[in-house]
């Protein structure tokens, strides 16, 4: 079986076929394919910005959220009667620890993106 190698600087195939082919180089593509790579990568860049100042905006929340906890004392005693709460039904029903970190993770979310007036 005779082995196909594919180099950029290979002028044709390596069959004894001497017709004239379209020789094309493998290194450099085609115009239009350029372009479509191009916007893809543009539109992926504009999408790992967007995720970016999302996630700032989040980390934003959680910090407030978790000064709130350090200086309103009702606020942190009714989050931890929640999470007592959480807690025991979890054991009620045997659900798992996984199941418990989620909970309260999915809680502590909520509760980040809740404004007192």
């Amino acid at each position: 079986m005779a082995q196909l190698n594919l180099y950029c600087a290979e002028n044709g195939w390596d069959e004894e076929d001497n017709s004239q082919e379209e020789s094309f180089s493998l290194c450099s593509p085609a115009p239009l394919l350029q372009n479509l790579l191009n916007e893809q990568l543009s539109q992926e860049r504009d999408e790992l910005v967007s995720l970016a100042s999302k996630e700032k905006s989040q980390k934003r929340l959680r910090l407030d959220y978790i000064e709130s906890l350090r200086n309103d004392n009702l606020f942190a005693s009714t989050r931890k009667e929640a999470v007592e709460w959480i807690l025991s039904v979890i054991a009620h029903y045997s659900f798992t620890t996984h199941t418990a970190v989620l909970s309260v993770n999915f809680l502590d979310r909520f509760l980040s993106t809740l404004q007192f007036q």
